[in-house]
């Protein structure tokens, strides 16, 4: 069907422009660059500049899935139907974010968090859930959705600042531990590791860009441990494993 090969073509061309949107010549102007929006609105909720390098995994991720669902062998799968262009908007969202300043951001941000969720879900329940869907299509999303998750927390600490209220150590260190509670629920439920792992380099950026404030410190390691723990209780045995195949 010729909406199969749109949809394939879509995602592609969504890539390309969320790629050039943040890293290459399009996007935000200098005052609305990440490093110079944390000058500008601090909060204790902020991580250090190195944890942004997650970035790199999210688009090397964002790369693998759409040239896996890119392939003349997925352009009739049904698990693509749908799933092909939430992930389209998502790339689109994400490319918007460098265009929109402090405020409008926060709601481009909250949309891209429930595009990005709605796509995971739609990934967790397709069938079949083969190695290579799970490589390149539900792992890549899960990095996504849980950074997103994070950095539309830390974009709303960052609007409060800029109305003029400050977020402090005690709640930045309850946002932690609510992110802390909601991605225990997601890996228990989805059995995603990936959940859990990108919290905790979010939690320990934040401890590096906070060194020796207690509550963020305390409540950086109870949220590792409890998260730590679920993926570990999790990783005793997955039922419905992936499968070999594409």
């Amino acid at each position: 069907m010729v909406s199969n090969l749109l949809r394939q073509v879509a995602v592609a061309i969504a890539l390309v422009f969320m790629l050039w949107s943040n890293l290459g010549g399009g996007g935000r102007d200098e005052a609305n660059r990440s490093p110079e929006m944390y000058t500008a609105y601090p909060t204790a909720f902020s991580p250090a500049q190195y944890t942004f390098a997650v970035w790199a995994p999210i688009f090397l991720g964002c790369i693998a899935l759409t040239v896996y669902q890119g392939l003349p062998a997925m352009r009739h799968d049904s698990r693509f139907q749908t799933l092909g262009w939430l992930v389209a908007v998502a790339f689109l969202l994400t490319a918007a974010t460098a265009y929109t300043p402090i405020g409008i951001s926060n709601a481009v941000i909250t949309a891209l968090v429930i595009a990005l969720a709605l796509a995971y879900l739609t990934a967790a329940r397709a069938e079949p859930q083969t190695a290579g869907f799970a490589w390149c299509v539900r792992i890549p999303l899960a990095l996504f959705l849980g950074w997103c998750a994070v950095a539309t927390i830390l974009n709303g600490c960052q609007f409060a600042v800029s109305l003029g209220f400050p977020v402090g150590p005690v709640p930045a260190a309850l946002l932690i531990a609510i992110a802390a509670t909601a991605g225990v629920g997601a890996v228990l439920r989805w059995h995603e590791l990936t959940f859990g792992l990108v919290l905790v380099w979010a939690f320990w950026g934040i401890v590096a860009a906070q060194p020796g404030v207690q509550p963020i410190l305390v409540a950086s390691v109870a949220g590792s441990v409890a998260l730590l723990g679920a993926m570990a209780f999790t990783m005793r045995g997955v039922p419905g494993a992936p499968v070999a195949g594409p």
